[in-house]
C-alpha cells in the first residue's frame, strides 16, 4: 500500500512538472502552445505514455511500478512535448513557405503579363503618336 502511495505521489509530481512545462511553452507561444492546433489528436495518449516513461524511468521506481508503466493501454513512444511542438510549428511554418512561394510565382507570373500589356499599350501610343504627326496639316 506504502509503494503505491508512493508511485501516486510521483505520478502527480510528474503530472504538475509535465503541466508546467506546457504552461511554459504556451506561455512563451504566440497562439497558445501544445492543444492549440485543432488538427491534433491523441494529447492525451501521449500525456500518459509520458507519465508512465516518466515513472518507470524514475530512480525510485521498483519492479512493480514498471510493470504497471509497461501495461499501459497507451503505447510507450518515448515522446518529448517541447520536441513534438517544435515539429509540428516546423511543418506547419514549411506549408506556410510552400503557399507564399506559390502566391510569389503568381504574382511574378502577373507583374510580366501587366509589363507585356504595359509595353503593347506603349507601342500603340508611339503608333498613334507617329500617325498623327504625319498627317497633313
Amino acid at each position: 500500500l506504502e509503494e503505491v502511495r508512493r508511485a501516486n505521489r510521483l505520478y502527480e509530481h510528474q503530472i504538475l512538472q509535465w503541466r508546467d512545462m506546457q504552461d511554459n511553452l504556451a506561455g512563451h507561444r504566440p497562439g497558445g502552445g501544445i492543444g492549440s492546433n485543432p488538427g491534433r489528436g491523441g494529447m492525451t495518449s501521449k500525456r500518459q505514455s509520458f507519465t508512465a516513461d516518466t515513472i518507470s524511468s524514475s530512480p525510485t521506481s521498483t519492479g512493480h511500478l514498471d510493470i504497471a508503466a509497461g501495461q499501459s493501454r497507451f503505447p510507450r513512444d518515448d515522446v518529448d512535448p517541447a520536441r513534438d511542438e517544435l515539429e509540428c510549428e516546423n511543418l506547419q511554418l514549411q506549408q506556410r513557405l510552400a503557399r507564399l512561394e506559390d502566391d510569389l510565382l503568381t504574382v511574378s507570373k502577373e507583374k510580366e503579363s501587366l509589363l507585356q500589356t504595359l509595353q503593347l499599350l506603349q507601342d500603340e501610343l508611339l503608333a498613334s503618336e507617329r500617325k498623327h504627326r504625319t498627317r497633313p496639316k
